[in-house]
């Protein structure tokens, strides 16, 4: 299931990565689809990195069930060879590079959604719905008015020629 969800993540970031301009709709569609597998793989990772101990021991109990009399008998000797340090787990790479595929997913679809947005307003010219708020005590926002030279009176000019 990792293995799948690796592969869709990687194509779909290889499409959204190409030259090729797809339309807008596909291109939003393409950004949801890479956030919603990052999800799941992120999902699958921590789910996978948190349940690997009891995961094994369940198997471990089932195949040993016949020599010790029953699943449970045989889990209950597994859980206490665990307490005892007799028998350890740890988790290998590959949990590990799920979850970062995950994440990356995760981040590229949001990225390309975001890119799309910027995209679209771009291309339609829209603006953002309010206008920027001047401050306060100000008529034109922060320009100043502009002060003429010393020595000039505009209001001299006006008869003089």
């Amino acid at each position: 299931m990792t293995l799948a969800a690796g592969l869709v993540a990687l194509g779909v970031g290889i499409v959204m990565m190409m030259r090729w301009v797809p339309p807008p709709e596909l291109a939003g569609t393409l950004a949801a689809f890479a956030i919603f597998v990052g999800v799941v793989g992120c999902g699958i990772g921590i789910y996978g990195a948190l349940t690997t101990q009891d995961s094994i021991l369940d198997a471990a109990a089932e195949k040993l069930a016949p020599s010790f009399g029953s699943t449970a008998r045989a889990r209950a000797l597994l859980d206490q060879a665990v307490d005892a340090g007799r028998i350890s787990f740890s988790v290998g790479i590959g949990v590990y590079i799920v979850i970062a595929g995950g994440v990356l997913a995760l981040a590229g679809g949001i990225a390309g959604h975001r890119r799309l947005g910027a995209d679209q307003a771009a291309l339609t010219g829209t603006l953002p719905a309010t206008p920027p708020q001047l401050p306060a005590g100000t008529v034109y926002g922060d320009v100043p008015p502009a002060r003429l030279p010393r020595g000039s009176d505009p209001q001299a000019d006006v008869g003089a020629s």
